[in-house]
């Protein structure tokens, strides 16, 4: 692609740009600066945009200067001795010049997003589980990392970059894969990471307090994770309609597009009668009309809200019923979510969720199935939405027997700052358990544990780190859970 048929492609509001690289060939495309900074090869253009943290237009600016930078796309105009073309939105330009750069490889691929606070992850890897089963290679993109066919790539957010987005999709068509599975998170659709790409089904899971330090209100939150469902952006809708903002996104819709789904009400998906025990879920299950019988692994009411969310896309991608029964059954566990660590006598369960309703939900998994005690060990995130961490606290009392409130990625703030946070509506604080060091409140749960009892470790999940202040420290839950075992010998 030459330099000049990608500024045909973008929406450009003003150009400065040197005849003399029109005619280059589009050799490297790039929005970090240190990819640029060691760059030697002409043909390289740089998309310059303010992010969070860092504006990397002025640094790109001297880069262009060095001779390491072709061409910049930007959002303002810069001096006229930079060649550079000026849009609107920096990060939608850059999804659409990836989609053209990798020659349109993602259209090949059936693509599925999936939206809501909690349920992306495990909805998004039972999907694949039943694509695969039905023998299919898959790309899916989330929180647990890229995983493209068998590869697995490091991923730091729930949703990368378009361009990063469209690379890896690109790279899943070369060794075959024909769909791609991806989570969609509120702060990707309102930065328009992925605008320009349509899907050809959106799922929405459910809509809960998270993320309000960015969206101000759950107004707004909804409104950004709304988007995802307008047609511009996806075909078919998969709704859960248990949840009230489903219901709501129901009612914006056109229903003839939707796919609705429940438990515990009639949809075009839905289950009622259902049992839950320690080795899974066991429930009738009525697919448009029919009905059969699902069995999981996996445990807890919202989790058979998520293979419901998986038929309902399953089915929207015209997959045969044996793949779907099979896909659901096959899948073991899954990294992080209720994933289980077997002691002698007790149980711990190793949990992402970090918000209240998702340690809501996952107590309340954990309650249909425990005999005696829960001991509770999380904490809140620092740098994060400050208003979940009373609610939070609130719902382990109430569902736990024993709570230990500690450290969960405190980044800039002082942990014991945002434990007062946690405990600032809860009077009788001789209900918890204080132990700012991670390490030690495991160690104190593990001790404290007796036959058949419960531990949920709930927070990080499938999260290999701690973050304090600056440094990113090897820290993993499970890793942690199984050495005190081994030298509690219990």
């Amino acid at each position: 692609m030459l330099i000049k048929s990608l500024t045909k492609i973008l929406s450009v509001k003003e150009e400065r740009i040197d005849k003399n690289i029109l005619e280059k060939d589009v050799k490297c495309i790039s929005y970090h600066i240190d990819d640029v900074i060691n760059n030697v090869d002409d043909g390289l253009v740089f998309f310059a945009y303010k992010g969070n943290n860092f504006d990397s237009t002025d640094k790109a600016v001297e880069l262009y200067l060095d001779k390491k930078i072709s061409l910049i796309v930007t959002d303002r105009k810069l001096a006229e001795n930079i060649s550079h073309i000026v849009v609107d939105d920096v990060r939608m330009a850059l999804t659409l010049a990836s989609v053209a750069f990798f020659d349109n490889k993602l259209d090949r691929l059936r693509k599925v997003a999936i939206t809501g606070t909690n349920g992306k992850t495990t909805t998004s890897i039972l999907i694949g589980s039943i694509l695969s089963y039905a023998k299919n290679k898959i790309v899916t993109i989330g929180t647990n990392g890229i995983f493209v066919d068998s590869k697995v790539f490091d991923n730091n957010t729930t949703t990368p970059s378009g361009y990063d987005f469209v690379k890896f999709a690109s790279l899943g068509v070369d060794v075959g894969c024909t769909y791609l599975v991806s989570e969609v998170s509120s702060h990707a659709l309102h930065q328009n990471r992925l605008k320009g790409v349509t899907f050809d089904v959106a799922v929405f899971t459910n809509l809960t307090g998270d993320h309000l330090d960015y969206h101000q209100d759950m107004d707004n939150y909804f409104d950004t994770k709304a988007q995802l469902f307008t047609d511009s952006y996806s075909d078919i809708k998969v709704i859960n309609i248990a949840s009230a903002y489903g219901e709501k996104l129901l009612s914006k819709l056109d229903r003839s597009k939707c796919v609705t789904y429940a438990v515990g009400k009639e949809a075009d998906i839905y289950s009622i009668d259902y049992k839950i025990s320690v080795d899974g879920l066991d429930a009738t299950v009525f697919i448009h009309g029919t009905e059969y019988n699902i069995k999981s692994k996996l445990i807890g009411e919202y989790n058979l809200e998520n293979i419901l969310a998986s038929i309902a896309t399953a089915k929207s991608l015209s997959v045969d019923d044996e793949s779907i029964v099979k896909g659901i059954e096959s899948l073991e566990a899954i990294d992080g979510r209720l994933q289980r660590v077997q002691a002698k006598d007790f149980t711990i369960f190793v949990d992402y969720a970090h918000t209240d309703d998702a340690l809501e939900n996952a107590l309340n998994a954990i309650g249909s199935i425990a005999t005696r005690r829960i001991i509770t060990v999380f904490g809140c995130g620092g740098d994060r939405d400050k208003s979940k961490r009373s609610r939070m606290a609130k719902v382990a009392e109430r569902l736990s027997s024993i709570v230990i409130v500690t450290s969960d990625n405190p980044r800039s703030e002082d942990p014991m700052s945002i434990i007062e946070d946690m405990l600032s509506e809860s009077p009788d604080r001789s209900s918890f358990i204080i132990e700012v060091n991670r390490t030690s409140a495991i160690k104190k749960a593990i001790l404290l544990a007796d036959k058949d009892d419960i531990i949920l470790i709930a927070g990080k999940g499938h999260e290999k780190y701690q973050i304090i202040k600056d440094e990113k420290m090897m820290f993993d839950d499970t890793e942690e859970a199984l050495l005190y075992l081994k030298e509690f010998n219990k």
